[in-house]
């Protein structure tokens, strides 16, 4: 599937191209832009300082890369209801990939307010200030 960033009158002008010679089978999507690779790598990065250098422990053991994900995502994300195909319903929550870059910005400014209120990570908001916003 071809994506065009919609980030320049040039970009835009492509994509009405596109539009324009695409088949009569074809559709058109516009959505926002979910999270970027370098938001996605510097949350990756985030994670794995806060498991190598924090003091953080589970039962005696440094907590693991998917814990601290999994503990990030449950308090940050919001909740959402789905319906399963029996009628049932269940919470789920957002994924990070699901995220706009604008959400993954307010999901990483959340985690940095949380970091730096616990002296085990107030090291981190420091660490990592200034560059994720402008990714």
């Amino acid at each position: 599937m071809n994506q065009i960033l919609l980030n320049s009158k040039e970009a835009k002008k492509t994509a009405i191209q596109a539009i324009q010679s695409a088949p009569d089978t074809h559709i058109c999507i516009i959505k926002n832009r979910n999270r970027t690779a370098e938001q996605n790598s510097l949350y990756w990065k985030i994670i794995q300082d806060i498991c190598e250098e924090s003091t953080l422990r589970y039962e005696e053991k440094k907590c693991t890369k998917d814990q601290i994900h999994l503990y990030f995502a449950l308090s940050f994300l919001e909740p959402k209801e789905i319906t399963l195909f029996d009628g049932s319903k269940t919470i789920k929550r957002k994924s990070t990939t699901e995220l706009s870059t604008k959400e993954f910005m307010d999901y990483l400014e959340a985690i940095f307010v949380f970091c730096g209120e616990m002296p085990e990570l107030n090291y981190i908001p420091e660490k990592y200030a200034g560059p994720y916003e402008q990714i």
